[in-house]
């Protein structure tokens, strides 16, 4: 590796040599050189680790992928808490469509799998979200919260552990059909963040 000037060419030494500097100036100069001539390969191969490790910025050691043994899950029906009809069935069948999509993980049954999702949902609640000039609620957001772990059955270890929340939100004239769309929303979204703190987030 050649040594540049800031116009991209190599430094001329030679200029400052025969230059009009005293005998003893010129020897010190010289002596400069000299070591940066000396340590020139080694300021290379600073760059060159630099540019190496600068490359590999986007790679992550820090372990948050799945163990090289995991390759099968269950999911069995999440327990719940609540009163709300169907939203354990939902929730389930939501989390076993994510995974199914995604495919890093066969779904097996329990006996089977290398790990296993499971959880339950803790509660489903209506909170206002909208009002009008008048302070009457206009829309309503309803929030799923679910307690979920996901669990390392061959070393018998627990890999994540998380309370999750999620909403959906819908209109306060809206009927009872549109609040179950605004659940369902929000079953969605639970879905997808137990995949993805399964598969890479932990």
């Amino acid at each position: 590796m050649k040594a540049t000037g800031t116009n991209g060419k190599r430094p001329n030494f030679s200029i400052l040599v025969n230059g009009p500097f005293t005998g003893k100036s010129r020897n010190t100069i010289l002596t400069i050189i000299k070591k940066f001539n000396k340590f020139r390969p080694y300021l290379f191969l600073s760059v060159s680790c630099a540019v190496v490790f600068s490359s590999c910025g986007h790679y992550s050691f820090s372990g948050n992928t799945l163990p090289a043994h995991i390759k099968t899950v269950a999911i069995p029906l999440f327990n719940d808490k609540t009163s709300e009809f169907g939203v354990r069935e939902k929730l389930t069948n939501a989390v076993v469509d994510a995974f199914t999509q995604d495919n890093t993980l066969k779904i097996v049954d329990v006996s089977r799998a290398s790990a296993v999702v499971s959880g339950t949902i803790e509660s489903v609640t209506d909170r206002a979200s909208t009002f009008n000039r008048q302070e009457k609620v206009e829309a309503y957001r309803v929030y799923v919260t679910v307690d979920v772990e996901f669990r390392d059955q061959k070393k018998r270890k627990i890999l994540w552990k998380a309370r999750l929340q999620e909403w959906g939100e819908y209109q306060h004239s809206n009927s009872t059909e549109e609040r179950q769309k605004a659940i369902d929303d929000a079953i969605k979204k639970l879905a997808e963040d137990i995949l993805n703190k399964s598969v890479s987030g932990w």
